[in-house]
């Protein structure tokens, strides 16, 4: 069976000594195994009997930690904790390897994971057997890898959602059908004679058997799937008999197990009779109601690449787009650069803040490893803000900035980062106490990271503006700015009121001053306190509902236009700036 997943034991394993005990000596032979094994497609994870946080701590020292998915570290039992971690990746257990050098948890893993395999690091032929695993993969680019990487976003996101359904409805999960099989045909091989927990006909098959029937009367097609998480390719195949109605064929890549999708095809198709052979993961149902998937065109090669689905539509931003951005339909595809998700320390950070746009596109790499190294809630993901000339129309919210406070590292104060509420007495990190103790630092730790960075307090309107400016120099597309709550404000949120007139301010003037940008008022979709949840900057589901509708209406007319429609097009909108700067109104719909 092939090996997918390897588990490593931390402790005399990955490194030698016990963590608990003392200090330990990184293993660089078996790390540098791991990154390879990344490398090839076979992923790995963590179960070890340790302190959560001093583990953590430990591993990112090592710059292991972002090389490990779904890392299980507790004072708990193995067996239940490699199980767990065999369920999160969505795997059997015959496709897991798992590393530890006492035999009584091997043991004990074998028991609660039959037919799971089990190393001890202390055998003969332990390098022999990770060289043959290595051997038996190719370098994949780390696809499969940066896949279970979104399952691991996918899974801390769904743990702050009580309903399943909610959070599937705002995972923005997106298909497409394309009917000419034959580009696909090794993956779609790979789906019918690999693929178990989403098979439901199991019926396997040859190169010269599939070709055959993509060949016949069948209707045949190849799914391709996407989320807000990520782009998991080539995830499905059917192949239905006409006469009689059946699928012959039915099966889907356990990367989107829970996703609904292949109950939004059966539903699709008309529930057409299904032979199932064995057990499948999930149970087809004839009323199925999956209204969360949402289904796009592929581009004009026939192949749903990501370069399809990427070329139209960017969303950046917070809550306040993260919770409509479900709604925004586009036949082309939505892009979304929202909070990133730490492992480290189990919450979404956010990323979103014009300080780190401006430094995903401006900082060096060495300063950008200066912020990464020296504060601890910026990690590599923040400076991976895409290039905009890919889109036609981008929607950012920066309302974070509204909220955060800003700080200027001490050695080298041109480097600025964004951070906590600016609103705290002193401003200072240490003002944050509660929360960094709660995220594992101590006194000490605390009073060290705080001397490393000194408070500037909330973005001042003018640096607001020049970080506006440098960020969208060069895009040429659609801009829609949404801004903050000022007219209708939550009890106790008046502290933001001043900063939140400022930054509108801003973006206001912004609008009047750049081509095709569009400044969204969110004051006309809200009607008093009772349209907020917990904070000025969250608001209630019918508010972003009316938002989304609005930004549809407004901004989707996203058709190429010829080079006469363009220059009309920017006529009338310097007539229309003039005529706004004389007092005349616009009329661009507004909400009701």
């Amino acid at each position: 069976m092939k090996i997918k997943l390897v588990i490593w034991d931390l402790d005399n394993t990955l490194w030698d000594g016990i963590l608990d005990e003392g200090e330990v000596v990184p293993r660089r032979d078996r790390i540098k195994i791991v990154r390879e094994l990344n490398d090839r497609g076979v992923v790995s994870s963590v179960c070890s009997k340790n302190d959560t946080a001093k583990a953590a701590a430990k591993l990112t020292e090592i710059s292991l930690a972002d090389e490990l998915i779904f890392p299980s570290i507790a004072w708990e039992p193995k067996g239940l904790m490699v199980k767990s971690i065999i369920d999160s990746f969505q795997l059997r257990a015959e496709n897991v390897l798992f590393i530890d050098d006492e035999e009584a948890n091997l043991r004990e893993v074998v028991f609660y994971n039959e037919g799971v395999n089990t190393l001890n690091p202390g055998s003969d032929n332990f390098n022999e057997i990770l060289e043959r695993i290595l051997s038996e993969n190719s370098k994949d680019g780390r696809r499969r890898f940066n896949q279970y990487k979104n399952l691991e976003k996918k899974s801390i996101a769904r743990k702050t959602y009580s309903d399943n359904k909610l959070f599937l409805r705002e995972s923005g999960i997106t298909i497409e059908l394309d009917y000419r099989c034959e580009p696909y045909l090794e993956r779609i091989g790979e789906l019918i004679n690999r693929t178990n927990q989403l098979n439901f006909t199991k019926r396997r098959l040859t190169g010269d058997e599939l070709k055959r029937v993509l060949g016949g009367s069948n209707e045949n097609f190849v799914v391709f799937g996407r989320d807000k998480f990520g782009d998991y390719g080539l995830i499905g195949f059917v192949s239905l008999k006409s006469q009689p109605r059946e699928l012959e064929h039915f099966v889907f890549s356990c990367r989107v197990l829970n996703m609904g999708i292949e109950q939004y095809i059966y539903d699709k198709l008309g529930c057409p009779a299904i032979k199932l052979v064995g057990e499948v993961a999930t149970e087809l149902v004839n009323d199925g109601n999956v209204d969360w998937i949402s289904e796009g065109r592929l581009g004009s090669s026939g192949k749903l690449k990501t370069q399809a689905m990427r070329s139209r539509v960017l969303i950046a931003g917070g809550c306040d787009l993260y919770q409509m951005h479900h709604l925004l339909k586009s036949g082309s595809g939505i892009d979304t650069y929202f909070n990133y998700p730490s492992m480290k320390y189990g919450i979404e950070l956010h990323r979103d803040s014009l300080i780190y746009l401006y430094g995903s596109k401006y900082y060096s790499p060495s300063r950008q490893k200066t912020i990464i190294d020296n504060f601890p809630f910026v990690e590599r993901d923040f400076f991976v803000f895409p290039k905009l000339d890919q889109y036609d129309l981008v929607i950012y919210s920066p309302l974070v900035d509204y909220l955060q406070n800003t700080y200027a590292y001490r050695e080298d104060p041109a480097i600025v980062i964004s951070w906590g509420d600016f609103t705290n007495p002193t401003g200072a990190i240490s003002d944050e106490g509660e929360f960094l103790r709660s995220a594992g630092f101590t006194a000490d730790q605390i009073a060290t990271l705080s001397s490393k960075w000194t408070p500037l307090g909330p973005i001042s309107a003018e640096n607001f503006r020049s970080k506006l400016n440098a960020v969208f120099d060069g895009f040429r597309g659609k801009l829609v700015l949404v801004g903050g709550a000022s007219g209708h404000i939550p009890d106790g949120q008046q502290k933001y009121l001043d900063q939140h007139l400022r930054l509108n301010g801003v973006l206001k003037d912004f609008e009047e001053s750049r081509a095709s940008t569009y400044y969204v008022n969110i004051d006309n979709f809200l009607t008093g306190p009772g349209d907020f949840t917990s904070s000025i900057r969250h608001y209630q589901r019918h508010v972003y509902s009316r938002l989304a509708t609005y930004i549809v209406e407004n901004f989707y007319d996203l058709r190429r236009r010829n080079r006469v429609e363009v220059t009309i097009g920017k006529f009338a909108e310097r007539l229309s700036r003039a005529a706004r700067k004389l007092g005349f109104r616009s009329r661009r719909r507004s909400p009701g």
